[in-house]
């Protein structure tokens, strides 16, 4: 693509209804949050009877990290603390929607979190699913 063409693209029009979809957007998901608030258990401890039906496990740590990149690792593992912290005891109904933003919320700097590693897959850490019935 050449110059002539991005500018054409990219142009202040363009630029004014995408800001505006990402503002009502943005605006909408906001409302849905405020009017369905999570549900979370009181009693965390309450299902540590039942029986587990799956496990899932990783290593924190990189073991090819090097010194330059250690801090990065640590920034994730400090970064998971405090998401999971917000995910402990949260109650995720068959056929319901996990929504990362609606129940760990924007992860930013004013929030505690720090500058570290992207999560890749799923898995992180320890997990355990127990079944509810």
């Amino acid at each position: 693509m050449n110059r002539q063409q991005l500018t054409e693209k990219h142009s202040l029009t363009n630029d004014l209804i995408f800001r505006l979809k990402t503002t009502v957007l943005t605006g909408k998901r906001l409302l849905k949050n405020v009017f369905s608030p999570v549900k979370k258990f009181e009693d965390k401890r309450q299902f540590t009877t039942e029986s587990i039906i799956a496990f899932s496990e990783s290593e924190l740590w990189n073991p090819f990290d090097n010194k330059d990149n250690w801090i990065l690792t640590a920034g994730k593992i400090e970064n998971l603390r405090i998401a999971s912290q917000r995910l402990d005891g949260l109650e995720i109904k068959a056929n319901e929607v996990f929504s990362f933003w609606k129940h760990v919320g924007n992860p930013n700097f004013g929030k505690g979190y720090v500058v570290g590693r992207e999560m890749e897959r799923s898995a992180v850490g320890q997990s355990a699913v127990r079944r509810l019935m």
